[in-house]
């Protein structure tokens, strides 16, 4: 601030201050004369008045600019918890997950108690029966060594020779003495027979005492004897 920008406020105060005392004097109100005023300027100024009107407001001034965002205060106290809400309406089935993994095999139980036998079942129908045809016998077998001599009521029975004609079956029995019955039997040919093997049916009878023999033998002259043969029976005496 320089000396004449000084003086002119100093002259502004003068005035303001004669005008007051001006306004004063004509109001009827008492003065003083006030000491720093300088004698070349000497007045009567007012040291207390009637308050005047409020002057009217003046216009607005700009927004100043918006100053700096100060420190984020202390986090208040958590409120209480409010009431629970009404439970909502379930939401849509969701998509089926993935099938897993098949898991480990558990170890096996203890065999549980038998239990109560069941009720026997109805017995079924008897089946029925079905008697294969009898096979053709096989050719005997040599004649086993005699065993030791026992004393055992067994007796063999020979029929004569007889024929054996080509292209016929020949059928003969042998029949036990009685007291006893036939266990087994067989046949013996002639020179004439030797080397043939015809089959052969060798049974005992629905009479047990009687054993039959039946040659199947087709080949040779048809109707002319081919060879001779006796049967044999062996008997088991019984009483």
């Amino acid at each position: 601030m320089n000396a004449e920008s000084g003086a002119r406020r100093s002259d502004r105060s003068r005035l303001l201050a004669v005008g007051l005392a001006a306004g004063a004097v004509a109001a009827g109100i008492g003065t003083r004369v006030w000491p720093d005023v300088p004698s070349a300027a000497a007045a009567t100024v007012v040291v207390s008045g009637v308050t005047g009107p409020t002057g009217p407001v003046g216009q607005r001034g700009a927004t100043g600019p918006r100053g700096a965002i100060g420190p984020t205060g202390p986090i208040g106290a958590i409120g209480t918890v409010g009431p629970r809400g009404v439970h909502g309406a379930p939401g849509p089935v969701g998509p089926t997950g993935v099938a897993g993994q098949t898991g480990v095999t558990g170890a096996v139980g203890q065999t549980g108690e038998a239990g109560a036998r069941g009720v026997t079942g109805v017995t079924g129908a008897t089946g029925e029966a079905l008697i294969g045809a009898t096979g053709a016998p096989g050719p005997a077998g040599p004649t086993g060594p005699l065993g030791p001599s026992t004393p055992v009521p067994i007796t063999t029975v020979y029929t004569e020779f007889l024929d054996v004609v080509g292209g016929n079956s020949f059928r003969a029995t042998v029949t036990c003495p009685i007291g006893a019955v036939a266990i087994g039997g067989g046949y013996e040919t002639d020179t004439n027979g030797r080397g043939v093997t015809p089959g052969i049916n060798a049974m005992v009878t629905s009479n047990p005492a009687v054993w039959q023999v039946e040659l199947l033998h087709f080949s040779g002259r048809q109707g002319t004897p081919e060879y001779q043969v006796r049967l044999y029976a062996v008997c088991l005496a019984i009483g």
